[in-house]
């Protein structure tokens, strides 16, 4: 019944993609692509089983396609280009849509899928060029500190990049900034990364409500305790463990299209 599921929602979200491409309508539906809810995170689900190997060359050939420049308000931008404001209760903050640098929403969730199929063997036309784009893409927008915003708006305007999150957990917080930056940290040995990881982990530890059990409640939420793994006690406790443990890798990290 899942298979059935998943390849019914496949074949509807490509179906939709294909004809919004086709009639050369820029503003890809983040939906569409990110981990979250989109192509990618399907993807990376569909890559742990050879028997959907098939249907996930059809979600790799559209987010390959997803990399060609349109343009919008012209300018040429890439395609995967958002017209949608994130935050529907503030629809002035970006007048002419946005770039989405980030991986559970963002672009760099599809880069990471199609650089994991092609370390699986599972090629498809213009993959490299795809993966080659994007990664030019993130780096216009590096600092020098080896990090970039998680968006950019279509005037060129850079979102704040310096803004800590007070949420603990992984999703939008800093357990999640700690994790990736490990991650990024040990993968590339970038000496700008290393030196911020005690930092990082020291700011998820300043987050603690002791009154809990599981000491980290989301802030202006809930006077409950979060468990889960996404904005909970349990991602955070994975988050400082892979910090703690340096570079071996967990599956658990799978979701998250870190491994």
């Amino acid at each position: 019944m899942t298979d059935e599921l998943v390849t019914r929602h496949v074949a509807e979200l490509l179906a939709r993609e294909r004809a919004r491409l086709d009639a050369g309508i820029p503003g890809a539906p983040i939906r569409a692509y990110d981990v979250i809810s989109g192509a990618s995170g399907i993807g990376r689900y569909l890559l742990l089983h050879p028997r959907h190997h098939t249907l996930l060359r059809h979600l790799l050939a559209y987010l390959v396609r997803l990399t060609a420049p349109v343009a919008a308000h012209g300018v040429t931008v890439p395609g995967w280009w958002v017209s949608t404001v994130p935050n529907p209760a503030r629809p002035h903050d970006f007048p002419c849509g946005r770039l989405n640098l980030g991986l559970a929403h963002g672009i760099c969730g599809p880069m990471t899928l199609l650089a994991f199929a092609r370390q699986a063997g599972i090629r498809v036309p213009g993959d490299d060029e795809a993966i080659a784009s994007i990664a030019e893409e993130l780096l216009t927008y590096q600092d020098e500190r080896g990090q970039w915003p998680g968006t950019v708006a279509l005037e060129d305007i850079v979102l704040d990049g310096e803004n800590d999150p007070v949420e603990p957990g992984l999703c939008h917080g800093r357990a999640g900034a700690l994790h990736l930056t490990s991650v990024l940290a040990h993968d590339t040995g970038d000496a700008r990364l290393v030196a911020q990881l005690p930092r990082l982990a020291e700011r998820v530890l300043d987050l603690p409500t002791p009154e809990h059990p599981f000491r980290f409640a989301r802030e202006n939420t809930s006077s409950r305790p979060r468990l889960g793994f996404l904005d909970g006690a349990a991602g955070i406790a994975l988050a400082l463990h892979r910090y703690a443990d340096g570079p071996q890798r967990t599956i658990w990290e799978a979701a998250l299209m870190v491994c």
